[in-house]
């Protein structure tokens, strides 16, 4: 496997420097610090259609969520919902919109 770390800001290239530092060869090379879309999308294409990313990263797949916000939609449907009251779970899920209200 290889992880892309994709668009980073320059501050990410510092911190690279000094994190590969305690790695060996094999997982530097499988690591890979990109931060525009002409310097990743070749070595990422070797390793995927990138058809199958999000359209944000020019790709053709419709995100249903806002991926900015990095918080999908909750909305539990009716057997989640089943399971929850079964179980008795009643935890509360906080995201970024709720944050402020929960006490």
């Amino acid at each position: 496997g290889r992880l892309f770390i994709i668009n980073a800001p320059g501050v990410f290239a510092g911190f690279w420097k000094v994190v590969q530092s305690w790695l060996d060869e094999p997982t530097k090379a499988k690591v890979g610090l990109y931060s525009t879309p002409e310097t990743w999308k070749g070595p990422m294409a070797e390793c995927l259609d990138l058809k199958l990313l999000p359209k944000h990263l020019g790709g053709d797949v419709e995100l249903k969520y806002d991926p900015h916000t990095l918080d999908p939609p909750c909305e539990p449907d009716a057997e989640n919902m089943a399971k929850m009251s079964v179980t008795g779970v009643t935890d509360t899920l906080v995201t970024s919109e709720t944050a402020g209200s929960v006490a």
